[in-house]
């Protein structure tokens, strides 16, 4: 390896953890639970313009084990419930707003 090689990876090593993430949970992906809703302890809620956003954030949060993605059928954007502790799958129901849109939810866990 070269010089220049060695000092890009201390840099990025010195980055990652300087921003608070594990080099393991630099490896952990995000797989959807199809067919099943999930739920936890929420720690946090965010508003955000895609779910790849809500993976990130996930992946970014060393607590956070799952994701509950919830949107308005035919939008982008949505709401991200991060996750954390003990997880219990169930059978998804249908929500609605009030003015009759469908809410689709979608439930993905932290996998290594």
């Amino acid at each position: 390896m070269g010089s220049n090689t060695i000092l890009r990876a201390c840099l990025g090593l010195v980055f990652c953890l300087s921003m608070g993430h594990s080099i393991a949970a630099d490896s952990d992906r995000m797989e959807v639970v199809d067919g099943q809703d999930i739920t936890g302890k929420v720690f946090m809620r965010l508003g955000l313009p895609n779910q790849g956003y809500c993976y990130q954030q996930c992946l970014q949060e060393d607590r956070c084990t799952a994701v509950r993605w919830g949107f308005i059928e035919g939008a982008t954007a949505g709401q991200c419930q991060l996750l954390t502790g003990e997880l219990v799958f169930s059978e998804p129901h249908e929500i609605k707003t009030e003015d009759g849109q469908r809410i689709v939810v979608v439930a993905s866990k932290r996998v290594p």
